[in-house]
């Protein structure tokens, strides 16, 4: 099959034909931006599966209702879904409120529908903050944690009027402001030990949905920072292998510190969740990207894959090995930066020999060796997902295409190759350097930042990491540096204890002084971050410049070479 001809959306594997070891649902036929994952524990511990997936990477949309019933309530969530790691374009929803509204006042059953067509009670967040009937109508808006809400129905059609509009406005910000100033003195107080609730946090609309929980797009209500905050439901994590693969996720994510991968805040867990507190990349995710563009330029795509490049070879210097590389796991943040996130298939492989049994991944990513059951070395496999993605983002299509999966397979492990016209011969040399059947002949990461089409690129994309790796984050010694001054003086304003907050960012402790440090940074922009980890470096450079030239002079006798 010519892969030119197959965009994006117009790769249905059929679920007639699975693999006798993988399950497929019925709803396995849908179009590749979902992104089904396929996973099985080893030797054969849970049942293999493909499954969705959302809330550890992938897109489930939210529901946009409005219902009227008789003379009763409509209920209208109307969250617009943004994809977070998602697997699918974003679904946008607006009106079904107001629909819900005159259904209701009418007096007729009737159900608005967004373009969602899922219920409207399947996607209401936590806490919902509903409407109240008045005047025969309801303009019900579900929202969580104070933010949102909605508004009561007045005049014969159950319109709000705009006196009822800034009313429940004014109870709203009232509200957020006795609860931030409730939590203010709670920080403040020696009953605080640094672990945060979900009371510091509000909840807003759904990014992404997986088998055992949702992300979601949150705020800080103290520092006024967005995050997402991906939560697991306990009841839904049902035996051992599911339960530790949550606790190995986060404990990679508590060791990655890089520009290009999403930064862990702090993890909560109470009775019925457990919640992890991400940085948020508001940007969208590469699949939609490339899907709007139906292909990107090499100059665009040479960045992007350079970014990914780099902090897939940052996790291979620790150890991990993500598993799950693919377009729908690639974020952009507001600098246009790229973040790679969702690690719930990462596995820790110190020794880069150590052959791994676990068959996981999507399977348009899969390397030969894994879709022939194969035991595989970590790094070959990220490398080649590397490669289809490089390929999918220059010719706007997969490398392999077919109709089933195990004649998808088939063309995989053959690795036959085609190229559009419009792709540069060191495009198409550097692809195939990584689409390498042998995972051993591979070129490894290091020499594909070094290839001639990556290589013009590469030395200022390696400066930009170099510069807010570590110490742009950390407290400051230079007192020229002043962001870090001011962000350390918000804390200490929001409540938290100067010290204490000092204390955790320089311990890499995840705790709330630390969160809120780095919330306040983020607040400032990360343009700013970036001027002031160039001054620091350059204040450094310029000391051991001027120590340098004092050594050199104070050896009049010394010959040149000794001096250089």
């Amino acid at each position: 099959v010519d892969p030119r001809a197959h965009a994006f959306g117009h790769y249905r594997p059929a679920a007639a034909n699975p693999p006798p070891h993988v399950s497929i649902p019925a709803s396995a036929t849908a179009p590749i931006g979902s992104s089904r994952r396929a996973s099985r524990s080893g030797g054969g511990a849970a049942g293999s599966a493909l499954v969705d997936s959302a809330g550890t990477g992938g897109f489930s949309p939210s529901s946009a209702g409005g219902q009227g019933t008789g003379g009763g309530a409509g209920h209208g969530p109307g969250f617009s879904t943004h994809s977070y790691g998602s697997g699918a374009t974003p679904v946008s929803s607006s009106g079904a409120a107001a629909a819900g509204a005159a259904a209701a006042a009418n007096g007729s059953s009737s159900r608005a529908r967004g373009v969602s067509h899922r219920s409207a009670t399947s996607s209401t967040t936590t806490n919902p903050t509903q409407g109240k009937t008045h005047g025969g109508g309801i303009a019900g808006g579900d929202s969580a944690g104070g933010g949102g809400g909605g508004g009561s129905g007045s005049g014969p059609h159950g319109d709000a009027s705009e006196d009822d509009k800034d009313a429940v406005r004014r109870a709203q910000r009232e509200k957020e402001w006795a609860q931030r100033q409730r939590l203010r003195d709670f920080v403040s107080s020696p009953e605080f030990d640094g672990n945060a609730t979900t009371d510091f946090y509000g909840f807003g609309k759904v990014l992404g949905q997986g088998s055992f929980g949702k992300v979601r797009l949150a705020w800080h209500r103290l520092a006024g920072a967005k995050v997402a905050i991906k939560s697991y439901e306990k009841s839904r994590i049902k035996d051992a292998a599911q339960w530790k693969r949550v606790q190995q996720e986060i404990k990679l994510m508590e060791r990655l510190n890089h520009p290009y991968v999403v930064r862990l805040l702090e993890t909560i867990e109470n009775a019925k969740r457990i919640h992890i507190v991400m940085e948020y990349a508001g940007g969208g995710n590469l699949c939609s990207y490339v899907k709007a563009r139906r292909r990107l330029p090499e100059a665009e795509a040479r960045k992007i894959f350079l970014q990914l490049l780099l902090s897939v070879e940052y996790m291979h210097g620790l150890g991990i090995i993500h598993r799950d590389i693919k377009l729908e796991n690639v974020l952009f943040d507001s600098s246009r930066d790229m973040k790679l996130v969702d690690f719930g298939f990462s596995v820790a492989c110190r020794d880069p020999n150590k052959r791994l049994k676990v068959f996981c991944g999507t399977p348009s990513y899969m390397a030969p060796e894994i879709v022939q059951r194969k035991e595989y070395l970590g790094r070959p496999v990220d490398i080649w997902s590397l490669g289809v993605l490089l390929y999918a983002c220059l010719c706007g299509c997969f490398p392999f295409v077919a109709k089933t999966y195990p004649e998808l397979y088939k063309r995989i492990a053959a690795a036959q190759l085609r190229f559009p016209d419009h792709v540069s011969n060191a495009a198409k040399d550097l692809v195939r350097r990584m689409l390498h059947p042998d995972p051993l002949k591979r070129i490894p990461l290091a020499r594909a930042r070094r290839h001639p089409w990556a290589a013009p690129l590469a030395s200022a994309v390696l400066r930009q990491v170099a510069m807010p790796l570590d110490r742009s984050l950390l407290i400051s010694d230079d007192p020229a540096n002043d962001l870090y001054e001011a962000a350390l003086a918000k804390a200490q304003e929001l409540g938290f204890p100067r010290h204490r907050v000092v204390e955790s960012v320089l311990s890499r402790s995840r705790t709330s002084y630390s969160t809120t440090y780095y919330l306040v940074l983020y607040r400032y922009g990360r343009a700013q971050l970036r001027d002031a980890s160039r001054r620091m470096l350059e204040s450094r450079a310029a000391r051991h410049a001027e120590r340098e030239r004092r050594q050199g002079g104070g050896s009049e006798g010394a010959s040149p070479q000794a001096r250089q």
